[in-house]
């Protein structure tokens, strides 16, 4: 990952056809990425447009739209090691499920609910 200018980041990755979010990287499409760096607590969203690399399936640009700071409130400190090269695809199936399970349902309403997890 590198950039060249405040407006464009550039990445070079292996497309894991495994990943489920693989599905919405397609050329034009919207993305948003979180950098966080766990022992400085450090973190940037970041908002823009993917283009995909000509003649390269792992490289796409982002065109940056927005990039800013988040609060390191609910970002505990940790340092962290690699399990696996980050660089490979994982081995591990993805699990997908048809629908939310019901954990994250009121069960006064019926509605779902988004909760904040810390960890």
């Amino acid at each position: 990952m590198h950039t060249f200018d405040d407006k464009t980041l550039d990445v070079t990755h292996l497309r894991d056809p495994l990943d489920p979010a693989d599905a919405g990287m397609d050329d034009g499409r919207s993305i948003g990425m979180l950098g966080i760096e766990l022992h400085t607590r450090r973190h940037n969203r970041m908002n823009g447009v993917l283009h995909r690399v000509d003649g390269n399936a792992n490289a796409f640009r982002i065109a940056v739209e927005q990039s800013f700071g988040n609060c390191p409130q609910y970002i505990q400190l940790r340092d962290f090691e690699f399990v696996r090269d980050p660089a490979l695809p994982s081995s591990s199936e993805p699990i997908v499920l048809d629908a939310l399970s019901p954990r994250p349902r009121d069960d006064r309403t019926g509605r779902y609910v988004l909760r904040r997890v810390v960890l």
